[in-house]
């Protein structure tokens, strides 16, 4: 996938699998995901890379996309590499999950 916007964004194939492979998510929503994730790192990976780090001076970093579907909030968390940002790409590797009831 790419954002043209700033960075060109590719999504390990893992990535993508598990997201679309969500089943309690309707399709539209498990793309919503994936679109946002890929929107918000095509306009601002550096400033992810800077507030959010995995280690101290790494390029791998941290992302987090949530929101409320019904009466559960779905909170995901996108690892992406970008030791490539040089040349305009960020690779997102890594992503999970969790959902928490509004309730509790």
């Amino acid at each position: 996938m790419s954002g043209g916007i700033g960075y060109f964004i590719h999504f390990a194939e893992s990535v993508e699998a598990y997201v679309l492979g969500i089943e309690a998510l309707a399709e539209e929503r498990r793309q919503e995901v994936l679109n946002a994730c890929l929107q918000d790192l095509a306009r601002d990976a550096d400033h992810f890379l800077q507030r959010y780090p995995l280690e101290h001076e790494s390029y791998t970093f941290q992302y987090e996309y949530a929101f409320i579907d019904g009466d559960l909030v779905y909170s995901f968390r996108f690892i992406a590499d970008g030791s490539h940002m040089e040349m305009g790409i960020v690779q997102v590797i890594y992503v999970d999950h969790e959902t928490m009831s509004r309730s509790s």
